[in-house]
């Protein structure tokens, strides 16, 4: 999920409507949440088994995604791979 940067500036005009640059960052928000969440709960990102490779490097412990070929949703934990969910 990508969340739009803070920006420290005036939020509203002096006549009291958003400024251009609340509006951008309020617009990008919402439509990541909506990506990212639903009426269940957090969607995890699918990934293929290439990407995941690649993704494991740069994310932090406690990442998951959903590995699309294998259906399966994944965890990143400290050493550095991501390791499938059991669910019984």
């Amino acid at each position: 999920m990508r969340v739009p940067n803070y920006i420290n500036d005036r939020i509203v005009t002096p006549e009291g409507k958003l400024v251009e640059e609340w509006q951008v960052v309020i617009s990008q928000l919402l439509e990541e949440l909506q990506i990212n969440f639903s009426n269940e709960g957090l969607v995890p990102p699918s990934q293929s088994v290439g990407n995941i490779a690649i993704i494991a490097d740069g994310a932090k412990s406690g990442t998951l995604i959903f590995d699309e070929a294998n259906n399966q949703l994944l965890v990143r934990l400290n050493d550095g791979t991501f390791h499938p969910i059991m669910t019984s």
